[in-house]
């Protein structure tokens, strides 16, 4: 605000008699105001700047802890890529309100506030007939950020869909090669990215006229100040003097030079405008996630401090109904399984087996019924005692991006080598490591790309034997193992989980055999349940599997 003034006073005393000290003092002056304002502005970015980083790094944090919590049926509704697209676009959209939009609103209403009054000072006429223009640039500036609000929203949208399409390529692309889909993956590519660039390029068109129309309406005002500030300096109308309308050459440079920094704060507000546009359209987004709730938690009579996971494990009347599915995946299941023994799980695909477990640690509830284990309900058990003593092996093993040993021990850090290496060892993984040059070092490469599909689901099986379960559940674990391989790990299973219990689901007869209790599924129902030798002399649909797997054998023996 000061600067304008001492520039007006220092043209205006060029135009007189011209002193050099004065001439020195007046730049000095200058000099240190632009200094000042400069040190000024330096301190205010680095504090807002700063604060939106913090705020940007708690925001992504809170959403990630936040998606640590929620259940499995929010992940199976939500793509990959929707998620990793408001993790990093629209967490950085929303960085955007609390650090530039804020810096640059502040900065713009301030400079708007002193230079308008400045300008008044000088000439409140000169100053209302500069200004007429500018509600033409408020309209303008309210109807393009609406419209950049709207198109902002389908440019994340179709981002969200281009990253989706791109992470599930890469997690298939396997399948993909193998099929020869390569050209039709770069034609499905192809599409999504071109509706990602039309929905960018709406954008940018209507982003396009902020700056021309920012530029212009402040000409209009340059083109008053000239014409009308002009004459109110070489007319001789008696009202103009009466009034003090009398303007000198310094105070149109002044008068200008405040357009000038007007021009600015208007420019930023139109700016401002786009980006907390953007920013709410992507909170919005945010939200959305952070209302979605877990469904499965701890009630408030969990009871605390459980070590272990005692006593038979008994279904009542369990019902699971997944969301939009009209049919239940398991209905009216009651059944027990005794603590120490090991329980064998068969049936046809679909049958409700993985369900059947999945309600063991929780990663499902059921919609009626209750399981209890020791005679107490699961839901009285804390979540996080409850999955810590039940390791689970699923038939499609994911391993990390991480050497051999950090997938055994993950989810227990602080396995001990020898614990690892005596999970390697019963799970018959220590012969393979000697075709990895760095042993259990050796890097699996994404998803274990490196691994087979054996190697995999005994990677697998012994990061669930590295926790020392008092539940152990093999969901198909061994599907892609050799029978000779299956047996010897069957043999290590009964010495290391004596008296804890184990459930075994499989589509082999030769692994569920020797269970203590054999349960089969059809239909998401209990069909049958007793001993191999039971069952067979039942002559149901176990006998069926049997009989029909018997012949399997001797067709490829003969």
């Amino acid at each position: 605000m000061i600067t304008p003034k001492l520039l007006s006073e220092a043209i205006d005393f060029l135009n007189g008699a011209a002193d050099a000290d004065f001439l020195v003092w007046y730049m000095g002056a200058i000099l240190i105001s632009y200094s000042a304002s400069s040190v000024c502005r330096f301190y205010i970015r680095q504090t807002l700047i700063v604060m939106s980083r913090k705020v940007e790094y708690d925001l992504r944090q809170d959403l990630w802890s936040h998606l640590q919590t929620l259940d499995q049926s929010f992940f199976a509704t939500t793509a990959t890529g929707d998620i990793m697209s408001r993790l990093s676009s629209d967490v950085e959209s929303a960085r955007m309100f609390p650090g530039p939009t804020i810096m640059y609103f502040t900065d713009g209403i301030f400079r708007l506030i002193f230079m308008v009054g400045l300008m008044l000072y000088f000439n409140p006429l000169l100053t209302v007939a500069v200004l007429i223009p500018l509600p033409i640039l408020a309209g303008c500036v309210y109807y393009i950020s609406k419209q950049i609000h709207e198109r902002f929203t389908r440019v994340q949208e179709s981002l969200s869909d281009m990253t989706s399409r791109v992470q599930q390529d890469f997690s298939g692309i396997r399948v993909i090669k193998s099929y020869t889909c390569e050209e039709n993956e770069i034609e499905h590519f192809q599409e999504t990215s071109e509706r990602f660039r039309q929905e960018q390029l709406e954008l940018a068109k209507i982003q396009a006229l902020f700056r021309p129309i920012l530029m212009f309406v402040p000409s209009l005002s340059g083109v008053i100040i000239l014409g009308f500030g002009g004459w109110l300096i070489t007319t001789d109308a008696p009202w103009v003097a009466r009034w003090g309308f009398q303007m000198s050459t310094g105070d149109i440079t002044a008068f200008m030079m405040c357009l000038f920094r007007i021009v600015w704060p208007i420019m930023a507000m139109g700016w401002v405008t786009s980006m907390a546009q953007r920013a709410d359209a992507s909170m919005k987004r945010l939200n959305g996630f952070l209302k979605h709730a877990a469904k499965i938690k701890d009630h408030d009579d969990c009871e605390q401090g459980i070590e272990h996971l005692t006593g038979d494990l008994e279904f009542d009347n369990v019902t699971l109904t997944f969301p939009g599915m009209a049919e239940p995946a398991l209905s009216a299941v009651s059944t027990t399984l005794k603590e120490g023994s090991t329980v064998a799980v068969i049936g046809r695909t679909g049958s409700g087996k993985s369900s059947f477990v999945n309600l063991i640690p929780r990663l499902l509830d059921p919609v009626e019924g209750d399981i209890r284990i020791g005679g107490k309900s699961l839901k009285n058990v804390p979540l996080k005692a409850l999955r810590q003593k039940i390791s689970i092996a699923p038939q499609e093993a994911f391993l990390f991006s991480e050497t051999l040993r950090n997938n055994i021990r993950f989810g227990k850090d602080a396995a001990t080598a020898e614990a690892i290496d005596r999970a390697v060892t019963l799970s018959c993984l220590d012969n393979d490591l000697k075709d990895f040059p760095a042993g259990l070092e050796s890097k699996v490469g994404e998803r274990g790309l490196t691994l087979s599909g054996g190697q995999k689901q005994r990677c697998s099986l012994a990061r669930a034997l590295v926790a020392e379960p008092d539940i152990l559940i093999l969901d198909d674990t061994m599907s892609a193992v050799d029978t000779a391989t299956e047996e010897q790990i069957l043999q290590n299973l009964k010495t290391v989980m004596k008296g804890r219990t184990t459930i075994l689901i499989s589509h082999r007869i030769s692994t569920v055999k020797d269970a203590d209790k054999i349960i089969v599924f059809d239909k998401g129902t209990i069909a049958e349940e007793g001993t191999h030798t039971e069952l067979l002399e039942r002559g149901g649909i176990y006998f069926g599997i049997h009989q029909r797997q018997l012949l399997e054998r001797e067709i490829e023996a003969s």
